[in-house]
């Protein structure tokens, strides 16, 4: 029996971790659970799944007197803890992901932003002690799964729908609502990471996560439009020869295999993708729809501080989008300019990237209120 804390159980990534576990009930147990402000859904999962341990913004209103309350990093250090799920949204998630890989923990990683903020002190981490990450999210789940145990890797393919944006004329742009941006192609996922599908920035994050995740160089990765999202991403060797791995747009199945890897257990619930004719287009992405792909990758490359900032700047201005206070196309002009007025340095630690996002969550919030003003 496995036994699990699932961080972010109330979002997107979090409800579809515990249908897994709906599925498997004699081999995985949820012992701990973690939400923000949706009390309501946790005091149901909690009813559910009787965990052990919980927490949430408002830990007064959990009605399971019982029940232990211990925030996110305690929770990550549990002994009796196999398995940490990280499905926060933002930054929040890097803390808990440092305590859980010092704790000896298996790390099923969907919340991508403290890899892209910390990917090399993560890295460092991973290696000196016992816990290890599983990529949840389906192009770096598809990428571990291609590469096994090869090390002549030519490139690294990640496939993106293009989201919401993809077809909408590129003068348009600027009049795109939330309502319109939240209407994504093919996937089901959180309000934050389908707005970063629209821009293409979701894309420059998960080169940023594979860059760290599996320590290869930056020529080494690319991006690649794929509209049907049912080739996940793609290693290509020194041969020349191309492995993929291909499915339903279903989250869940990643999630399965972080839990049972490296085995690929069945599930009734799961899609054949081959029951109908099937139709597979590629095509390179295209910059002039996507400036804030370009804007995160070319800064990322140079490392740093870089990749801090701008996840901040990112997450600040998706945020003032959503609440309509700025304008689609003004999202990777914020990215720009923050980029510009950022000076990049290296960093120690966690301490020292704690002021670099206050800066960047200050100066974009500032520069949010003169957009909108």
């Amino acid at each position: 029996m496995k036994k699990i804390a699932i961080l972010g159980c109330t979002g997107s990534i979090g409800t579809q971790t515990l249908d897994i576990v709906r599925n498997f009930p004699k081999d995985l147990s949820v012992v701990a659970l973690s939400a923000g402000n949706n009390i309501n859904q946790l005091n149901q999962l909690i009813s559910e799944f009787k965990p052990s341990y919980a927490w949430c913004n408002n830990n007064e209103l959990i009605k399971d007197s019982d029940i232990s309350k211990v925030d996110m990093v305690t929770m990550c250090e549990l002994e009796n803890i196999d398995i940490v799920v990280v499905a926060t949204s933002g930054i929040i998630g890097l803390e808990p992901t440092i305590a859980a890989l010092k704790s000896g923990k298996i790390v099923a990683l969907s919340n991508k932003e403290p890899i892209v903020v910390a990917g090399a002190l993560l890295q460092s981490i991973e290696k000196q002690y016992s816990g290890k990450i599983y990529p949840v999210d389906s192009e770096p789940s598809a990428i571990w799964q291609c590469i096994g145990q090869n090390s002549d890797i030519n490139k690294l393919i990640i496939t993106g729908s293009g989201g919401s944006a993809r077809d909408i004329p590129i003068s348009a742009l600027p009049q795109l609502t939330p309502e319109m941006a939240l209407k994504h192609p093919n996937w089901s996922m959180g309000k934050k990471i389908t707005i970063d599908s629209a821009t293409m920035v979701n894309k420059a994050f998960e080169i940023i996560e594979s860059r760290w995740l599996f320590d290869v160089p930056w020529h080494k990765l690319q991006a690649i439009i794929h509209p049907q999202s049912i080739v996940h991403s793609m290693v290509e060797f020194n041969d020349m020869s191309i492995k993929a791995i291909m499915g339903d747009p279903d989250m869940r199945v990643p999630i399965q295999y972080a839990f049972f890897y490296p085995d690929h257990r069945p599930n009734a619930s799961f899609k054949q993708i081959f029951e109908s004719a099937l139709k597979l287009d590629f095509k390179p992405v295209d910059h002039n729809r996507y400036p804030a792909f370009n804007i995160i990758l070319d800064h990322a490359k140079l490392e740093g501080t870089y990749p801090a900032v701008l996840n901040i700047a990112d997450e600040v201005a998706v945020d003032m989008y959503l609440k309509g206070q700025i304008k689609f196309t003004d999202i990777h002009n914020i990215l720009g300019t923050i980029a510009s007025l950022h000076t990049n340095n290296e960093y120690l630690d966690i301490y020292d990237l704690k002021q670099i996002m206050e800066w960047s969550w200050n100066k974009t919030n500032e520069l949010c209120k003169t957009m909108s003003a």
